[in-house]
């Protein structure tokens, strides 16, 4: 699963709009009583507020719009690929995720980084920090092989997202595969080097 960057300017509203709220955006289990954060996978993939906006006057079917953040790459009004990148990491995947991160985003925020980075793993969202899982080139690292197992490779290139990776150390012919992008959060330190 990929890891979504969000600008901090963008996310201040929305921190403010859960803030502020007084009634919250129910859970398919029931009702949620505390501010929190929203990750949409619909048009283009964003953040929003869980604050359960009220009624305008001018119209009470329609309720006024709420602040949006969205993903670098995932905004259908400026990337023209972001329908074909959210099917490469989501299938035909749509629907939301309700976070207990609002204070943990809070904290990042407050460090001033250039962005706040989400990763998505087995439906669980987290504040992924690259600083925490350095990934270096030419290192050999385990990640899982949509086999069920895990593959030994060795990292060839890294961007902010992905490492391109070689199989290496694998048993039957696996390491004669062609190289290929894994998300960087899915990629472990094997201590020893070795292949198991």
């Amino acid at each position: 699963m990929p890891i979504l960057s969000f600008k901090p300017s963008e996310l201040a509203p929305i921190i403010a709009e859960a803030r502020n709220a007084t009634a919250f955006l129910s859970k398919w289990d029931g009702p949620v009583t505390a501010p929190g954060l929203v990750l949409v996978i619909d048009q283009g993939i964003y953040l929003m507020s869980n604050a359960a906006a009220a009624p305008t006057a001018v119209n009470a079917n329609q309720s006024p719009a709420k602040h949006r953040a969205f993903a670098a790459g995932f905004d259908p009004d400026t990337a023209t690929d972001w329908f074909e990148r959210r099917q490469t990491h989501f299938r035909d995947f749509s629907g939301i995720y309700h976070l207990d991160l609002l204070d943990d985003v809070d904290t990042v925020l407050r460090g001033s980084p250039s962005t706040l980075q989400l990763s998505i793993k087995d439906h669980l969202v987290s504040i992924y920090d690259p600083e925490q899982t350095p990934i270096e080139v030419g290192r050999t690292y385990k990640t899982p092989s949509g086999l069920g197992g895990v593959f030994h490779v060795k990292v060839l290139e890294l961007d902010d997202y992905r490492a391109l990776v070689q199989n290496t150390g694998n048993c039957e012919d696996f390491d004669a595969m062609a190289p290929y992008r894994v998300p960087r959060d899915q990629l472990q330190l094997i201590a020893s080097g070795r292949a198991a």
